[in-house]
């Protein structure tokens, strides 16, 4: 009976003194994005945040401050607050195409050593400014912050983008060997914004946009089970046929001779949405087949022509491909071999499945 009476006191305090020296939510911001650009002496950091006013009223502002380094203008941004900012809850990362441009090597640092900050949140890159992004009205949300993180889910259910567009995501693109940071770019267009494309980093520096249509084919190559449209190329008015199919990527890495040799192999299995192109509505096996073998003829010759591109012409592997090579081959081997992804021997089998024409199969 003595222990329970002793033991009674103590699980009330216990539960009593859970919110011991903890701030109300009237005193606090909760940070919902940030902005990061940069001018031609200093950075500027923009931050969206939530400020809660009691009787269910809260209010979104944006505050811009300046600074030599990230935590001077972090030092100015709060003589311009009177409450407390709670930086683990941020959704979204903002990097402006010219801050992406002059290196983003401390913003990194920063994401992986400071303990508040969690590794989940979206980054992207922006054309323009981050601040303008950030000061845009958010349409069907409370703050651009969750825009944009809402936006890079929806994208992944188009031109083969995929989800891994988390901070943590990013960090393993700069710090893995034979990989580079592949970020998504979007932009604004009127009140709203869109994904754009692809921003492509050397080391810590954006060096190239790979535009929309050009993505499409590039995320293809890069990224296994995303799915997408696929419209017949070339498209005539009102007489195509659209898929909208699941792709799954392999990667087969050998040596010939002294150069590096990728196999990659694209399967696609999808139904077809629109055939506007056949008379008969229900299509014949025949039919199907012939479908199957042009999707997959356009869409290797195109993939043959990206590749290309990036190979021959800019050097830049930006299909997360030499990868495989750092795990195939020891450090010895690749400094034996001749590893430079221009010279590298790059094969593509493309092969589209049909497996449904709709309700009618």
């Amino acid at each position: 009976m003595k222990k329970i009476k002793i033991l009674i006191p103590l699980i009330l305090m216990f539960f009593l003194s859970s919110c011991y020296d903890r701030d109300p939510i009237e005193k606090l911001t909760l940070i919902s994005g940030a902005g990061y650009d940069i001018n031609e002496t200093e950075y500027t950091n923009s931050i969206e945040y939530l400020i809660f006013k009691g009787n269910k009223v809260v209010n979104r502002e944006v505050i811009k401050s300046t600074g030599e380094t990230l935590y001077e203008s972090k030092n100015r941004f709060l003589l311009k607050t009177s409450k407390e900012n709670l930086i683990g809850n941020i959704r979204t990362y903002i990097i402006g195409e010219q801050r992406a441009r002059e290196g983003i090597k401390d913003l990194i640092d920063v994401y992986i050593r400071d303990y508040d900050r969690r590794l989940t949140p979206i980054l992207i890159v922006c054309e323009g400014s981050a601040d303008n992004i950030l000061r845009l009205m958010p349409k069907n949300s409370i703050t651009m912050g969750e825009v944009i993180e809402g936006l890079l889910e929806t994208s992944a259910n188009s031109y083969f983008f995929n989800h891994k567009a988390e901070l943590k995501d990013i960090i393993y693109m700069y710090f893995q060997e034979g990989r580079r940071m592949i970020i998504p770019y979007i932009r604004q267009v009127e009140d709203r914004v869109e994904v754009a494309g692809l921003g492509v980093f050397e080391e810590d520096k954006l060096v190239k946009v790979v535009p929309l249509k050009e993505a499409f084919y590039t995320n293809l190559l890069r990224n296994d089970k995303a799915v997408s449209y696929i419209n017949q190329l070339p498209v005539t008015k009102n007489q195509y046929i659209s898929l909208y199919g699941r792709s799954k990527r392999r990667v087969k890495v050998t040596k010939e001779n002294d150069k590096i040799k990728y196999n990659i192999e694209v399967k696609i299995k999808g139904d077809i949405k629109v055939d506007s192109e056949h008379e008969k509505i229900d299509i014949d096996k025949a039919s199907i087949k012939e479908i199957e073998e042009q999707f997959s003829r356009d869409l290797e010759a195109n993939l043959n022509n990206i590749i290309y591109k990036y190979q021959k012409e800019d050097n830049m592997d930006i299909f997360d491909i030499e990868k495989f090579s750092h795990g195939k081959f020891k450090e010895k081997e690749l400094k034996e071999l001749n590893s430079s992804f221009k010279d590298a021997i790059v094969n593509v089998n493309v092969r589209v499945k049909v497996n449904s024409t709709g309700r009618l199969y």
